[in-house]
């Protein structure tokens, strides 16, 4: 992984991807890594790249590695057009029937459902957090890491096509080191990094929206991770989401802790509604906040509607909870939402830190109900 230290200095260098505006375009990146797949394009690596690089595909995917390793003539496409609609994002064919296809996420999130459609497939994205937890189970996931270690294993011509090289090279190390500066900062509590990260995200010339809803969805990423090594979380079930109109969400709303219980008052509640309740992390401004006393997001409890009021949910709810110090209550629910939040709390950037968010995360919940053990 690239060095971290190297952020401030890094971050600040622009790349021709980023003036041609490309960073975040899946299509320029197949193109660019199925450009240097090819042992016939203009880079001057002959195959050397696609060796490297399938000697990288994971044993789970042995067949795939072994049609690039054990042939010798490609045909290399991009974006190509199969039957039942079907789109390729790369596909390197050795014969008539044999080929490997590389399903492609750099800022987006892949489904396990379309890589269902191929055969050889190999999801490649610019970090494991590009794909869901049930397609990382079933796949092995490639990442634009592997793209950079080959890449710095080889040398480059001093030609135009080496800039070319060199400054995707330079871009790629940019990219997965802010990625790692954003693990190292907020798991491992490295503050020293928290300024560099904010001057980073806030440099419009590279980093726009959905770069900054991609970073707060790695860091997310991470923090689930990071809750699985508690045994008090053993069990829960999250679902992860960087497309919300009002933020990057973190919910369990899938399956709550076996060990977690409602208070009696709660329940009573949430059986006299039938409403299905659940508490979420959201990120608005998230890392981009200048400072760490500076709001970042929220915890919520969030409740579905069941086809009942809002309003009429809201209101039985506020009988059996009484708010505390920080809380705030939903002023007025829409009439025709399905969910809405019952209670939120502010998070600092400060309580961001992973060990910090985890407790800030469950004493909210202990505010509703308790943790028994297993």
């Amino acid at each position: 992984m690239s060095n971290p230290s190297n952020i401030g200095r890094e971050q600040q260098r622009r790349t021709f991807v980023d003036v041609l505006r490309q960073g975040q375009r899946e299509q320029f990146h197949s193109a660019m890594i199925a450009w240097f797949l090819d042992p016939k394009a203009e880079h001057g690596f002959g195959d050397r790249f696609l060796r490297l690089f399938a000697e990288r595909i994971p044993e789970r995917a042995k067949p795939a590695r072994s049609i690039l390793l054990e042939n010798f003539d490609f045909t290399i496409h991009t974006e190509k057009r199969g039957t039942g609609g079907r789109r390729y994002d790369i596909v390197i064919s050795a014969g008539d029937e044999s080929k490997v296809v590389f399903e492609n996420k750099t800022k987006s999130i892949g489904t396990l459902g379309q890589l269902e459609r191929y055969g050889h497939v190999i999801p490649l994205g610019l970090c494991e957090a590009c794909y869901h937890r049930d397609t990382r189970d079933k796949y092995p996931v490639m990442t634009y890491q592997d793209v950079l270690d080959v890449l710095d294993e080889l040398s480059c011509a001093h030609t135009e096509w080496g800039f070319l090289v060199n400054q995707y090279r330079t871009f790629l190390r940019r990219e997965l080191s802010l990625l790692q500066s954003v693990r190292d900062c907020y798991e491992s509590g490295h503050h020293e990094q928290h300024n560099k990260i904010t001057e980073a995200l806030n440099n419009t010339s590279i980093y726009g929206t959905n770069d900054i809803r991609f970073l707060h969805h790695v860091m997310l990423f991470f923090f689930q991770i990071y809750l699985d090594r508690d045994d008090v979380w053993q069990g829960a079930e999250w679902s992860l989401d960087k497309n919300q109109q009002s933020g990057v969400w973190l919910a369990l709303n899938k399956q709550m802790p076996p060990g977690f219980r409602f208070l009696q008052a709660m329940q009573e509640a949430i059986d006299d509604t039938g409403a299905y309740l659940w508490f979420h992390i959201e990120l608005n401004e998230g890392l981009k906040a200048h400072c760490l006393n500076d709001t970042a997001g929220q915890i919520q409890l969030r409740s579905n509607t069941n086809g009942r009021s809002p309003a009429e949910i809201h209101s039985r709810f506020k009988e059996a909870y009484q708010r505390g110090e920080g809380e705030e209550w939903s002023r007025k629910p829409r009439k025709n939402c399905k969910t809405f939040y019952l209670v939120r709390r502010y998070l600092k950037k400060s309580d961001l830190v992973f060990s910090r968010l985890e407790g800030a995360l469950k004493s909210f919940m202990e505010r509703f109900g308790s943790f028994e053990p297993q």
